[in-house]
């Protein structure tokens, strides 16, 4: 019934959907790993980083406005494996949010043939199908995508506990949302019965 209650408020917030990590290797990393310090962060106005211009790529399709461009050009500079996989699958998000379904599925494909094995692909292509209302595909691939980072990253749970919703797996997804609420430090709900403060004066004997 939680989850139930909250779905709307949680798909009013389909930008959780995105990972907030950007170019970050396929093998598992700690979640440290994807904390950008005040030291990093003066280091990367010496030099341009990947993760700079991938930040660019994910904003661009995770606040409006819309800009799959943004994507596609990045797409088109980068030779690099990774990058490809990576931009092609934002560039995915950016079209199933912009109502370009077909134009969504090619990218997605071109970012799936370029990076099977890179978690944040299959992440993304779970956001692609949640924006689409593929939930049973969007549940599959979130699954893939946790396969391979093997780390408890929040927003993963979170992208399940919408799909099996979606899906009608009610079950499922409020493991998934319990498991996202415990990565995240949320104190559980509590199940007791409401007090009888209208009920007469315990007495002590």
């Amino acid at each position: 019934m939680r989850l139930a209650n909250r779905i709307i408020y949680l798909i009013k917030v389909l930008t959780l959907l995105t990972l907030t990590t950007s170019a970050v290797p396929s093998h598992a990393v700690s979640l440290d790993d994807l904390v950008v310090t005040q030291a990093e962060e003066e280091e990367g106005e010496e030099k341009e980083t990947v993760s700079s211009t991938s930040e660019a790529c994910r904003v661009a399709v995770e606040t409006f406005p819309v800009s799959p461009t943004v994507c596609a050009d990045e797409l088109s500079k980068t030779d690099d494996p990774t990058l490809q996989a990576e931009f092609a699958s934002y560039l995915a998000i950016g079209y199933a949010r912009t109502n370009q379904p077909t134009d969504a599925r090619a990218a997605i494909e071109q970012a799936l043939n370029t990076g099977s094995q890179h978690w944040l692909v299959h992440a993304n292509h779970a956001v692609m199908l949640l924006y689409l209302g593929d939930f049973r595909s969007a549940f599959e691939a979130t699954n893939r995508a946790l396969e391979l980072t093997q780390q408890p990253i929040p927003d993963l749970y979170l992208n399940l506990a919408l799909a099996a919703r979606g899906a009608g797996e009610f079950a499922t997804a409020q493991g998934a949302y319990d498991t996202y609420l415990d990565l995240m430090g949320f104190a559980p709900e509590t199940t007791e019965p409401p007090r009888d403060f209208y009920g007469p004066p315990e007495v002590e004997n």
